[in-house]
């Protein structure tokens, strides 16, 4: 709020205040006139009633954003380096800060996990609210004892994958193991434990989600991927696509649509990018030439 902001100056009697940061200054003799005592900088929400004193708070941080932080300069607020027994005291005030804010085990765990989990969104480029809902996934495990004998690496990145399955993200398991030097079974097994024990909802993998990645693996035009996510929306209306690979589906609708487009492209470019083998790709694009013939027979 802006205090006393709008009188006229008691020095010069002039009505021209001026805002600057979080104070309010006359414009004809410089006299502070008035406070500001609230952020007056951009809201973090789009609610123009909401509030706030400073920055928006986070799963991500172990305290949520919201603790005490000191620097480390041995500098007072005007730039001038502290005495001696000022920088002693300083330095004692900085230890205590720290064993205040993670005094207990699992604050220490979650501090570590947490930025496991801030490497791992980071090397994987996922969106930021993968990021906070893997950390709240991994706050409920906590509360759970679900770390019990288990690596704070392999349920991080396993909150990060069921994360992903939940917000209807692809990412496979093997991509998961790469960027977190864990084993697919390990993070397979923990996700199990997590999904069952947490009671988590993971969505079902769908073809159309795999056409984007798996197109822009293989440098292919608009045209070829819309082209490709149509073949796969007519597979499923035949319901042809039930028990079938997601990726190798999308894989093989890239490839049938890049040769009606006279892309050049081979199966074997197709199936190194998207990690699967060449015999899946003509498998499953064998499937979708039939389901294109009998509905070419029907009309």
């Amino acid at each position: 709020m802006i205090n006393s902001i709008g009188k006229k100056c008691g020095y010069c009697g002039k009505d021209n205040p001026i805002q600057a940061q979080h104070e309010v200054i006359c414009g004809g003799c410089g006299v502070v006139i008035g406070t500001i005592d609230a952020d007056m900088s951009a809201e973090f929400n789009s609610d123009i009633n909401n509030k706030r004193t400073g920055a928006a708070s986070t799963l991500t941080l172990h305290d949520r954003g919201l603790s005490t932080t000191m620097e480390s300069a041995n500098k007072d607020y005007t730039g001038k380096s502290l005495n001696t027994q000022n920088r002693t005291t300083m330095k004692r005030l900085r230890v205590w800060n720290s064993r205040s804010i993670q005094h207990k085990n699992d604050s220490r765990n979650l501090s570590i996990a947490l930025r496991a989990i801030n490497n791992i969104i980071d090397k994987t480029s996922l969106p930021e609210n993968v990021g906070e809902h893997s950390a709240l996934i991994y706050r409920r495990a906590l509360e759970k004892k679900l770390i019990r004998g288990r690596s704070v690496g392999m349920l991080a990145v396993s909150c990060v994958y069921a994360a992903c399955r939940e917000l209807g993200i692809h990412r496979t398991l093997k991509e998961m193991a790469i960027v977190s030097d864990v084993k697919r079974k390990d993070i397979a097994r923990c996700f199990r434990l997590i999904s069952r024990e947490l009671e988590l909802q993971p969505m079902v993998v769908s073809p159309e989600s795999c056409v984007t990645k798996v197109a822009s693996l293989c440098n292919v035009n608009s045209k070829v991927s819309s082209m490709a996510v149509k073949l796969i929306r007519m597979a499923h209306e035949n319901e042809s696509t039930a028990g079938k690979d997601p990726v190798g589906l999308a894989a093989a609708a890239i490839y049938l649509a890049a040769v009606h487009n006279n892309v050049n492209i081979t199966q074997r470019n197709i199936a190194l990018r998207a990690e699967i083998t060449e015999v899946t790709i003509r498998n499953r694009a064998k499937g979708l030439r039939e389901m294109l013939n009998e509905k070419g027979k029907t009309r």
